[in-house]
């Protein structure tokens, strides 16, 4: 791509509107199982860089790496919240 920030644009467009339309989503979910499966789809977009043949396939994978980190990063998160002993909370937050 000729211009690398509109692949950042896109990517950060797409954790954002994750964030936004699944946010009241996020403490009904299994977090465990959202999050690995998260993890398992961001994955798969990093192999599909190392395969990626042009600008559209990249703003492609720009959307779904934007997607997998705005369902993972909160999630993650959650779920070092939810492990953390109750005394430690705060230090595994910080």
């Amino acid at each position: 791509m000729a211009d690398p920030g509109l692949f950042f644009s896109v990517y950060t467009a797409a954790a954002i509107a994750v964030r936004l339309l699944a946010g009241p989503l996020y403490d009904r979910l299994p977090k465990e199982t959202v999050l690995v499966a998260a993890l398992v789809c961001l994955a798969g977009c990093m192999v599909g860089f190392a395969a990626a043949t042009g600008p559209q396939s990249l703003l492609f994978l720009a959307v779904a790496y934007g997607s997998c980190l705005g369902f993972a990063m909160p999630l993650l998160n959650a779920v070092m919240f939810d492990h953390s002993p109750p005394a430690m909370r705060g230090t595994t937050m910080n």
